[in-house]
């Protein structure tokens, strides 16, 4: 009787101290949102800190001050900064905010001083928005939001400003990439996306250097993104297969405030006038016609033509296993004022005929050397004016051994070890100068933009290559005279 009694006074008592410990571990788990304040009453003086001992799930609020430290985040946590919540790195070698966990916040603070801003690490299902990203003090320059091996998150609504990368997806996939701003980004590429699929990138500004770019990156979505800026590479898609140039890209999507043509899948189309980018995938008998300043990319694409366009202060042209195509009465020179820049890429692509084309000099061509392109369309039609070909004209005929000039050089033009210009052009291939709209007709449209980029220069906004026609890097009464001297004139 006695032993009986004895349990069930134990049992009593270990039911008594389970519902109290129960208590306990329900008060501990209670969300509490804690302060941070660097120089005020507050819960912790630094971010770190508050990170280091407060538990997951918990909110941190972050007052305005400024914060010199690098903080990791590794458990689930809500940090909001008020407005004026500045941090600075302490080594700006090191990320300003480290992300190495799931279901993170972070939200509303001024990054500065750190050579990577923002960068998530095997990461997923975080929010990061509205937050500045500033390179300033940093001497390498690094990126401003980086995602790593992390899916499912929301970037949106934050302003990188400097960094060699703006933002820079890598083997990360399924995110939501929305409202952002990239300005003044240098170097490398405002916005990359490297080995990463099913991102939805919608409604961002990019204003720097170089613009978009994607590497082994099919199957992202793009709409209603602002490319513009001074970028001479506003948007770049490379890849070694076709399922990497397969990206939804609509017309929503615009380079200098005009939209990119991104056609897969296409045959016996033409390309409709004004375009700001244009790239082909996987179609047949394209026609790409009086376009002006856009650059244009084939990949997969045969038995297209090329005709009447300039790729001024672009990236050029990229044909990428490309076969049988014409490049014709185009101007390919002047990659942003770099001519040893690549103008022309022709990687893995072969009998393309190149004819009545403005060139740069050879370096400004890769793979020169892989045989089986064709550099003119015979006798007489004749081949492309280089802009450092020093040869002479004194003879004329398919074999220029007949005593005349004929306006072809007498001497080929060696482009690389297997593509010869048999027949050199000695003046450029032009069209009529105050033609600006290059539609063949000098007349009151032409006068309208003309009048529209008046005495606008390369820095401004209004620039307009085109409406430069003597290429003093200046629109002005010159150049007014030049147009109406050709006013009327049919091409």
């Amino acid at each position: 009787m006695e032993d009986r009694v004895r349990t069930l006074l134990l049992i009593l008592l270990l039911t008594s101290m389970s519902t109290f410990l129960s208590g306990i571990s329900h008060v501990n788990s209670e969300l509490r949102t804690w302060i941070v304040d660097d120089d005020g009453p507050a819960d912790f003086r630094s971010i770190q800190q508050a990170v280091d001992q407060v538990n997951s799930g918990d909110i941190i609020y972050v007052r305005s001050g400024t914060y010199r430290e690098n903080v990791a985040i590794y458990k689930n946590l809500s940090l909001l900064g008020e407005e004026g919540a500045i941090v600075r790195a302490a080594n700006a070698g090191s990320a300003a905010f480290q992300i190495s966990v799931n279901n993170v916040n972070l939200t509303g603070f001024q990054i500065t001083e750190a050579c990577n801003g923002i960068f998530l690490q095997e990461a997923e299902n975080c929010l990061v928005s509205n937050n500045t990203v500033f390179s300033s003090g940093c001497s390498e320059r690094g990126t401003g939001i980086t995602l790593n091996f992390s899916d499912h998150n929301d970037i949106r609504e934050n302003y990188v400003i400097e960094y060699c990368n703006g933002i820079l997806l890598s083997d990360s996939n399924h995110n939501d990439i929305y409202d952002n701003t990239v300005q003044e980004s240098n170097d490398v590429y405002d916005f990359a996306i490297f080995n990463s699929t099913d991102n939805m990138i919608v409604n961002n500004t990019i204003q720097g250097y170089k613009g978009f770019y994607t590497f082994y990156a099919g199957g992202n979505v793009l709409k209603n993104n602002t490319i513009g800026g001074s970028l001479p590479c506003p948007f770049i898609v490379s890849g070694v297969s076709l399922s990497d140039y397969l990206i939804d890209v609509d017309t929503s999507n615009t380079v200098y405030w005009r939209p990119i043509y991104y056609w897969i899948n296409q045959k016996d189309k033409e390309i409709p006038s004004g375009a700001g980018m244009v790239v082909i995938v996987n179609s047949t008998n394209i026609s790409v016609k009086n376009q002006n300043w856009v650059a244009v990319q084939f990949a997969y694409t045969n038995n297209s033509l090329i005709d009447n366009v300039d790729t001024f202060h672009t990236i050029g042209l990229h044909l990428y296993e490309s076969y049988n195509n014409t490049i014709c009465e185009s101007d390919l020179r002047e990659n942003w004022g770099f001519p040893s820049r690549c103008n022309i890429n022709l990687a893995n692509s072969t009998n393309n005929r190149f004819y009545h084309n403005n060139m740069d000099i050879p370096d400004a061509i890769i793979y020169k050397n892989e045989p089986g392109n064709l550099w003119d369309n015979d006798y007489p039609a004749g081949g492309n004016f280089w802009g450092n070909y020093n040869g002479t004209d004194f003879y004329n005929g398919p074999y220029q051994n007949i005593t005349g000039s004929d306006g072809i050089g007498d001497v080929p033009y060696v482009i690389g070890e297997n593509n010869v210009d048999r027949y050199p052009l000695m003046y450029p291939h032009e069209g009529i100068l105050g033609d600006v709209l290059h539609d063949g007709t000098v007349d009151i449209y032409d006068a309208l933009v003309f009048a529209d980029v008046f005495n606008a220069m390369p820095s401004g906004p209004n620039w307009n290559p085109y409406a430069d026609f003597n290429h003093d890097n200046a629109i002005d009464i010159f150049d007014a005279i030049i147009l109406a001297g050709n006013f009327g004139k049919v091409a």
